[in-house]
């Protein structure tokens, strides 16, 4: 049998695209965990956010839902990436218990930013290089595990088709706010899809460009309601109240709104 020769590009290429994949959902479920889906807005520096909405801006102009949606992290680039790993708040309540030693996993994800950049520009890297890389991989896994690490690489988080979750949304305020005209009660189920949506990491107006700030008023005039505790004869007080919060001048708004970014 013919040993095949490993090439050092082709499985470099490999072991940098395992590395940042497993960095960047790493980050986002450990992150998520801690600060809720839009940690990203709270958590990366400025030239983190800044590469990630220059990212979502080219996008926008070509014919950008057009394409799968990727989580913000995957638009930020590899310095940003390490730097948001030792920053030090994400550094002191996370990764310090994943990797240890802040000054070993910055030197480790040093030593491969230039091999990635001529892998990323095709241009030949020898062993040496290759070797580098793998021993980064290698210690990235160590660290996290080999079984957490599988799970992550097998993750791309990501977005299908936002239209049809705007269309799901829409639909869903229109069904939830004929319970509020009737001053019914109010059911989870009713509010899953809403709550669901809007409290997603893309739901938001840096990563849509649109201003969603009727439709999270919507959201909350509706938690407000399903919290209310009622009792028999509450309903005139309940209407009363209800009017007092303009809902359906804010749900005219909110249907608008989803329509604008529907039709856009």
């Amino acid at each position: 049998m013919v040993n095949a020769t490993v090439d050092p590009i082709i499985d470099g290429y490999k072991s940098l695209f395992y590395i940042e994949n497993i960095l960047r959902e790493l980050m986002i479920e450990q992150l998520s965990n801690l600060a809720g889906h839009k940690w990203y807005k709270t958590r990366l520096s400025a030239d983190a956010l800044k590469s990630y909405k220059l990212g979502i801006e080219y996008e926008k102009k070509h014919d950008w839902r057009g394409f799968i949606s990727f989580h913000p992290i995957y638009y930020i680039d590899f310095p940003c990436l390490r730097s948001a790993i030792i920053q030090k708040n994400n550094w002191t309540e996370v990764f310090s218990k994943i990797f240890e030693n802040k000054e070993h996993i910055n030197s480790e994800l040093s030593s491969i930013e230039p091999i990635r950049n001529a892998i990323a520009h095709n241009r030949i890297i020898g062993e040496y290089d290759h070797s580098i890389v793998k021993n980064v991989k290698n210690y990235i896994a160590n660290s996290i595990g080999e079984k957490h690490a599988s799970i992550l690489t097998a993750k791309t988080t990501s977005v299908v088709s936002i239209d049809e979750k705007i269309q799901s949304l829409k639909m869903a305020i229109e069904h939830t706010n004929k319970i509020l005209d009737e001053s019914k009660k109010i059911n989870e189920t009713d509010t899953d899809t809403i709550d669901s949506i809007v409290s997603d990491w893309w739901f938001d107006e840096d990563y849509l460009g649109f201003n969603l700030s009727n439709i999270f008023e919507y959201h909350e005039i509706v938690r407000w309601y399903s919290s209310l505790v009622r009792e028999v004869g509450d309903g005139y007080k309940i209407e009363r109240l209800l009017i007092n919060k303009s809902y359906n001048e804010i749900f005219n708004k909110s249907i608008d709104d989803l329509t604008t970014v529907l039709d856009t």
